[in-house]
Protein backbone atom coordinates (compact mmCIF):
# COMPACT_ATOMS: atom_id res chain seq x y z
CA UNK A 1 0.00 0.00 0.00
CA UNK A 2 2.73 2.30 0.59
CA UNK A 3 4.17 1.31 -2.95
CA UNK A 4 0.96 2.97 -4.47
CA UNK A 5 1.01 5.95 -2.30
CA UNK A 6 4.81 6.56 -3.04
CA UNK A 7 3.88 6.21 -6.54
CA UNK A 8 0.25 8.49 -6.41
CA UNK A 9 2.53 10.99 -4.91
CA UNK A 10 5.84 11.28 -6.84
CA UNK A 11 3.39 11.29 -9.93
CA UNK A 12 1.07 13.94 -8.26
CA UNK A 13 4.40 16.19 -7.61
CA UNK A 14 5.95 15.89 -10.55
CA UNK A 15 3.31 17.58 -12.54
CA UNK A 16 2.82 20.23 -9.84
CA UNK A 17 2.66 23.52 -10.96
CA UNK A 18 5.44 24.28 -13.07
CA UNK A 19 8.28 27.01 -14.12
CA UNK A 20 10.13 26.53 -17.39
CA UNK A 21 14.22 26.77 -17.19
CA UNK A 22 16.56 25.99 -19.46
CA UNK A 23 19.51 26.57 -17.15
CA UNK A 24 19.35 26.90 -13.50
CA UNK A 25 16.66 24.93 -11.16
CA UNK A 26 14.41 28.11 -9.75
CA UNK A 27 11.78 28.15 -7.15
CA UNK A 28 8.46 27.98 -9.00
CA UNK A 29 6.50 31.54 -9.47
CA UNK A 30 2.94 31.92 -8.52
CA UNK A 31 1.49 33.72 -10.85
CA UNK A 32 -0.79 36.66 -9.65
CA UNK A 33 -4.05 35.69 -11.07
CA UNK A 34 -3.56 32.37 -9.70
CA UNK A 35 -3.46 33.81 -6.16
CA UNK A 36 -6.31 36.30 -6.50
CA UNK A 37 -8.03 33.24 -7.67
CA UNK A 38 -7.58 31.38 -4.09
CA UNK A 39 -7.71 34.68 -2.12
CA UNK A 40 -11.56 35.07 -3.59
CA UNK A 41 -12.27 31.12 -3.00
CA UNK A 42 -14.28 29.65 -0.15
CA UNK A 43 -13.02 26.61 1.83
CA UNK A 44 -9.67 25.69 -0.40
CA UNK A 45 -11.68 24.41 -2.79
CA UNK A 46 -8.72 24.57 -5.95
CA UNK A 47 -10.88 23.27 -9.06
CA UNK A 48 -10.48 26.21 -11.07
CA UNK A 49 -6.54 26.37 -10.37
CA UNK A 50 -5.48 24.11 -13.63
CA UNK A 51 -7.17 26.58 -15.73
CA UNK A 52 -4.62 29.40 -14.97
CA UNK A 53 -1.82 26.91 -14.73
CA UNK A 54 0.57 27.07 -18.00
CA UNK A 55 4.45 26.68 -19.07
CA UNK A 56 5.71 29.69 -20.26
CA UNK A 57 6.85 28.71 -23.63
CA UNK A 58 6.00 29.26 -27.73
CA UNK A 59 3.69 27.26 -29.46
CA UNK A 60 5.38 24.97 -32.10
CA UNK A 61 8.40 26.24 -31.40
CA UNK A 62 11.13 23.10 -30.11
CA UNK A 63 12.80 23.80 -26.38
CA UNK A 64 16.04 21.37 -26.07
CA UNK A 65 17.24 20.69 -23.39
CA UNK A 66 14.69 22.14 -20.81
CA UNK A 67 14.64 21.70 -17.16
CA UNK A 68 11.71 22.11 -15.17
CA UNK A 69 12.10 22.21 -11.25
CA UNK A 70 8.94 22.13 -8.85
CA UNK A 71 9.95 23.40 -5.30
CA UNK A 72 7.48 22.46 -2.01
CA UNK A 73 6.08 25.30 0.11
CA UNK A 74 9.31 24.88 2.49
CA UNK A 75 11.74 25.60 0.00
CA UNK A 76 13.26 21.93 -0.69
CA UNK A 77 12.92 20.54 -4.32
CA UNK A 78 10.57 17.78 -4.37
CA UNK A 79 10.98 17.36 -8.54
CA UNK A 80 12.48 17.89 -11.73
CA UNK A 81 11.48 17.33 -14.92
CA UNK A 82 14.50 17.01 -17.73
CA UNK A 83 13.40 16.47 -21.69
CA UNK A 84 15.49 16.30 -24.48
CA UNK A 85 13.26 18.28 -26.42
CA UNK A 86 9.80 19.92 -24.71
CA UNK A 87 7.15 21.53 -27.71
CA UNK A 88 4.25 23.28 -26.95
CA UNK A 89 1.60 22.25 -29.56
CA UNK A 90 -1.05 24.44 -28.71
CA UNK A 91 -2.70 25.76 -25.54
CA UNK A 92 -3.45 22.71 -23.45
CA UNK A 93 -0.46 19.80 -24.88
CA UNK A 94 3.13 19.82 -24.30
CA UNK A 95 4.84 16.71 -26.24
CA UNK A 96 7.80 16.07 -24.14
CA UNK A 97 11.08 13.35 -25.98
CA UNK A 98 13.09 11.24 -23.76
CA UNK A 99 11.18 12.85 -20.18
CA UNK A 100 13.54 11.78 -17.01
CA UNK A 101 11.90 13.09 -14.28
CA UNK A 102 13.33 12.81 -10.56
CA UNK A 103 10.77 13.32 -7.90
CA UNK A 104 10.86 12.54 -3.89
CA UNK A 105 8.11 11.14 -1.49
CA UNK A 106 7.64 12.64 1.71
CA UNK A 107 9.40 9.60 3.31
CA UNK A 108 12.77 10.72 1.19
CA UNK A 109 12.42 8.01 -1.07
CA UNK A 110 14.00 9.21 -5.05
CA UNK A 111 11.72 8.07 -8.00
CA UNK A 112 13.50 8.34 -11.07
CA UNK A 113 10.47 7.82 -13.54
CA UNK A 114 11.60 8.02 -17.88
CA UNK A 115 8.89 8.79 -20.50
CA UNK A 116 10.81 8.47 -23.78
CA UNK A 117 7.65 10.01 -25.75
CA UNK A 118 5.23 11.83 -23.58
CA UNK A 119 1.99 14.39 -24.06
CA UNK A 120 1.26 16.86 -21.06
CA UNK A 121 -1.84 18.33 -20.71
CA UNK A 122 -2.42 21.46 -18.91
CA UNK A 123 -5.88 22.08 -18.29
CA UNK A 124 -6.59 18.67 -16.39
CA UNK A 125 -2.44 17.64 -15.57
CA UNK A 126 -2.31 14.85 -17.02
CA UNK A 127 0.71 13.05 -18.56
CA UNK A 128 0.60 10.01 -21.15
CA UNK A 129 3.48 8.43 -22.20
CA UNK A 130 1.99 6.02 -25.50
CA UNK A 131 5.90 4.35 -25.80
CA UNK A 132 7.45 2.97 -22.84
CA UNK A 133 7.18 3.95 -19.38
CA UNK A 134 9.84 2.82 -16.47
CA UNK A 135 9.15 4.14 -12.65
CA UNK A 136 12.01 3.16 -10.90
CA UNK A 137 12.82 3.42 -7.00
CA UNK A 138 15.56 2.09 -5.05
CA UNK A 139 13.60 -0.84 -3.74
CA UNK A 140 11.21 -1.48 -6.91
CA UNK A 141 11.01 -1.04 -10.86
CA UNK A 142 7.65 -0.93 -12.72
CA UNK A 143 7.93 -0.95 -16.82
CA UNK A 144 5.04 -1.14 -18.98
CA UNK A 145 4.00 -0.11 -22.68
CA UNK A 146 1.91 3.24 -21.66
CA UNK A 147 1.65 5.44 -18.54
CA UNK A 148 -1.12 7.70 -17.22
CA UNK A 149 -0.24 10.07 -14.39
CA UNK A 150 -3.19 12.20 -12.85
CA UNK A 151 -1.39 15.38 -10.82
CA UNK A 152 -4.50 16.50 -9.50
CA UNK A 153 -6.26 13.23 -8.36
CA UNK A 154 -2.86 11.61 -7.42
CA UNK A 155 -3.46 8.63 -9.77
CA UNK A 156 -1.14 6.91 -11.91
CA UNK A 157 -1.83 3.90 -13.94
CA UNK A 158 0.53 1.50 -15.88
CA UNK A 159 -0.75 -0.37 -19.20
CA UNK A 160 0.24 -3.21 -21.16
CA UNK A 161 2.96 -5.93 -20.18
CA UNK A 162 3.18 -4.56 -17.14
CA UNK A 163 6.54 -6.34 -15.15
CA UNK A 164 7.22 -5.35 -11.78
CA UNK A 165 10.50 -6.58 -9.87
CA UNK A 166 10.73 -5.90 -5.98
CA UNK A 167 14.25 -5.70 -5.05
CA UNK A 168 13.21 -5.30 -1.49
CA UNK A 169 9.74 -5.78 0.61
CA UNK A 170 11.26 -3.87 3.73
CA UNK A 171 8.93 -1.12 2.84
CA UNK A 172 5.91 -3.02 1.87
CA UNK A 173 3.71 -3.78 4.66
Amino acid sequence: MRFFASLLLASSVALSPLAAQEQKPQPSPQPEARKEEKSKKKGGDDSGAAKDFDIPMPVNVPVKGIQIPHYGENGQLIMLMNADVARKTDDTHIEMENLKIDAYSDDGKKFYIELPKSVFNLENRVLTGNDRVLIRREDFEIRGDQGEFETKTRFAKVIGNVQMIIYSADNFQ
